[in-house]
């Protein structure tokens, strides 16, 4: 497999940016496949957002209304955050330090603390808002990297496109710049135990903020990751950290990729399909799209 990856790096240089995505897109899918192998026994499935913000999430209870779950990277599609605060009653967390992504969540903040009020009414009988109800979905205008410090966000080369980068992950020059937080720091500061989930959709800095994570000893049961960053070196080092620290994958869309964190009483991981066969029924998945 290195060979094959080796020999992506060396012609990608020469292709344009669409033959580079492409390229890209089949080194997470190959290193993905062969260093992340799916869980023994995958859950139940549910799809939260729209067809370009949505997320696939597990519905075995490991998130509840107990839950915190940390979104990191919003931009101006926060369709699968508001979902889940919805469906699942958790705390959600988002969190993007671009000015564009404060203001989108500013817009439509009233209407989805509406939808999910209306939704906890039907659940509990009650007219009134509770302060569960008023803190179940929150914005925090900072950033995440492998350490607290100061960074900066590069532009996108599309002035229409709103997320920046860390690692200037489309090569411009215009930036801002923001407070950043480890994973760890960020959460603990805020008196915050592990999330239950854990998105990161970070425009290319998903390689070091997961080092990071597994350095601290962070370890989130349900991990989503947007592999925006598909160059082979950084793929294969994060795919054998993961493996390492216990993740299997659930569930792959494109560079979007579910994984689950399980392991059983004397510590050991479970089973992944690459060590025990598993009976694909009992594998059950539906897509639940947004409200209008």
């Amino acid at each position: 497999m290195s060979s094959m990856l080796e020999c992506l790096e060396l012609v990608l240089p020469r292709v344009s940016r669409a033959g580079r995505r492409r390229a890209e897109n089949l080194c997470v899918r190959i290193t993905l496949r062969v260093l992340l192998p799916p869980v023994a026994m995958r859950p139940k499935l549910v799809r939260l957002g729209t067809e370009y913000g949505g997320w696939w999430v597990p519905l075995d209870g490991q998130i509840s209304p107990s839950s915190s779950c940390y979104l990191i990277g919003a931009g101006e599609d926060i369709s699968f955050d508001v979902e889940l605060a919805k469906f699942t009653g958790a705390f959600v967390v988002i969190v993007d330090p671009t000015p564009r992504a404060r203001h989108h969540f500013e817009s439509i903040e009233k209407t989805a603390r509406d939808q999910i009020r209306e939704f906890e009414r039907g659940r509990s009988d009650s007219d009134s808002d509770t302060p569960q109800t008023k803190r179940r979905l929150e914005f925090l205008s900072v950033g995440v990297s492998d350490s607290d410090t100061i960074e900066r966000f590069y532009a996108p080369q599309n002035p229409a496109h709103v997320s920046h980068s860390i690692v200037n992950l489309q090569g411009t020059a215009d930036f801002f710049e923001a407070k950043c937080y480890t994973l760890k720091s960020l959460v603990t500061s805020r008196g915050d135990g592990t999330p239950a989930l854990l998105k990161l959709d970070i425009e290319g800095a998903e390689h070091r903020v997961v080092r990071q994570m597994i350095n601290d000893e962070f370890f989130p049961p349900v991990l989503l990751i947007e592999f925006d960053d598909g160059g082979f070196r950084n793929m294969l080092t994060t795919g054998r950290r993961l493996r390492r620290a216990g993740y299997r994958i659930a569930k792959r869309e494109n560079r979007n990729v579910l994984l689950l964190r399980h392991f059983a009483p004397n510590g050991l991981t479970t089973m992944s399909h690459h060590d025990a066969v598993s009976d694909p029924r009992r594998s059950q998945t539906r897509s639940l799209r947004p409200t209008e």
